[in-house]
């Protein structure tokens, strides 16, 4: 579904694919596949958010990958949140107005918690900056919504990368000064679409290597069935909710 918003040029290779969103897992074919270990714990289809993005971000900052801000950790912020614990970020901070969230990021590594609905924008850029001395080398915009990259913008260190990863629906423009907020920080902003097949391999093996250093399943709190998919969409934005996996196995 995500697909739809993507340049013409690349849908010939996302048709190809389930919408993400109802996957149940990839298909298991090969014996030494790292997904075949993983079996059928619906691991793979709770961390298909997290392959596109946080690989390019963690390559564009390796050379000081020292502090990493997640803007909105729900299932897909966390899912970037734990990778980049698994890449070797030392401070990670998880940022977001839901309590339950910010209280899983803690036990997956998180090393500062913010709550947006508790806090400024002033409080924050402090708050982090204390942590981290300069500012995170990398900040991922999760939230879904387009007001909150300007604060992105101000979160990340001079020379950092900030990383739209959650505007995948046009909320419309918001405002921002090129010069102070980019260029004379030189930042770097990337966007982020959707994803290429080959970039499951290298974070499928990721998450192979680590199941049995962190509790990868706890990201799914609730299994419904498709039949209840609206019901599922509510329940996803509710605290105490984290990723809701549709299982088609499942009855009404």
């Amino acid at each position: 579904m995500r697909a739809l918003h993507l340049l013409p040029q690349r849908l010939s290779l996302l048709l190809l694919r389930k919408p993400a969103g109802l996957r149940e897992q990839p298909a298991q074919r090969h014996p030494a596949s790292p997904v075949r270990r993983l079996g059928r714990i619906h691991v793979p289809a709770a961390w298909h958010p997290a392959v596109p993005s946080a690989g390019r971000a963690a390559r564009r900052g390796r050379r000081a990958y020292r502090g990493h801000g997640g803007v909105g950790v729900g299932p897909l912020g966390f899912c970037h949140l734990v990778k980049a614990r698994l890449l070797g970020c030392g401070k990670l901070i998880a940022i977001d107005r839901l309590d339950s969230r910010l209280e899983m990021a803690r036990r997956f590594g998180a090393t500062l918690t913010i709550n947006t609905s508790k806090t400024t924008e002033k409080e924050r850029l402090e708050l982090a900056r204390e942590h981290t001395n300069t500012g995170p080398d990398i900040v991922i915009d999760c939230t879904g919504v387009a007001q909150s990259f300007p604060e992105c913008l101000h979160l990340v260190r001079y020379g950092g990368t900030v990383v739209e990863a959650g505007s995948f629906v046009d909320m419309g423009p918001v405002g921002i000064n090129p010069n102070s907020d980019i260029c004379t920080k030189n930042v770097s902003v990337i966007g982020v679409g959707g994803e290429t097949a080959t970039s499951y391999v290298p974070a499928m093996n990721l998450l192979a290597r680590n199941l049995d250093r962190l509790p990868l399943t706890e990201i799914i709190t609730h299994r419904m069935p498709l039949e209840r998919a609206a019901e599922a969409v509510e329940l996803a934005q509710k605290d105490g909710t984290m990723k809701v996996l549709m299982d088609p196995r499942l009855g009404a």
